[in-house]
């Protein structure tokens, strides 16, 4: 069992404005993030080590791989700046993979649910914006077509592949509408790439 030196309501929150701010504001995203961040860095390194898995090992191989790619680039001022950008999501995956592990059950549901809630408003935004002619392709009001595109698609299979039960007339009726408006947005955003993507993920959905 993972446990935390805080009160789990600070992380918990946090991962919640962090879940809602995905799709709505880099700005905001980023901030709780670094936040939380910042939280994990002096959380005891036992407790720590307890959450590293597979897939935290494969990030950390591939962080190593980018951070030597990096020191052997002919561009370094280039590639140093890329690494300040990459930076908080190295980060930032340890961080959010420490605290879901965490948290419960119940609490892990309802950060699904503020994310997916975050993402169909988003996307109806965009959609709204691409339709009234104010933008050329959908997009959010803090990042454009292809940022916007790319995170309904990291969305898009959160919905789809949802731990709910979808036998529920009224939530499989919710269900329907929000990967409905997410795939609209998709496609409003005229991202050919996302677009097929998408397409093939609701493919081996189905």
């Amino acid at each position: 069992m993972i446990s935390t030196r805080y009160n789990q309501n600070i992380p918990f929150y946090l991962l919640l404005a962090t879940a809602s701010s995905f799709v709505l504001s880099l700005f905001l995203l980023q901030l709780f993030a670094g936040i939380l961040v910042f939280l994990w860095i002096f959380e005891k390194n036992f407790e720590k080590r307890k959450a590293i898995d597979l897939l935290s090992m494969a990030v950390i191989v591939f962080g190593i791989v980018r951070i030597a790619a990096i020191i052997f680039s002919k561009y370094h001022s280039a590639s140093n700046e890329s690494l300040y950008k990459e930076a908080l999501f190295y980060f930032s995956f340890f961080s959010f993979n420490f605290y879901l592990k965490v948290f419960s059950t119940e609490k892990k549901h309802l950060l699904i649910i503020v994310f997916l809630g975050a993402s169909i408003f988003a996307s109806l935004t965009g959609i709204i914006l691409f339709n009234f002619s104010l933008v050329e392709r959908a997009q959010s009001f803090s990042s454009g077509g292809t940022v916007f595109s790319a995170y309904l698609l990291a969305s898009l299979p959160v919905l789809i592949f949802s731990p709910f039960e979808k036998t529920d007339k009224i939530f499989l009726f919710f269900w329907i509408f929000g990967i409905a408006i997410i795939l609209t947005g998709i496609f409003t955003s005229l991202g050919r790439t996302n677009i097929a993507i998408s397409v093939l993920i609701v493919g081996i959905s189905v």
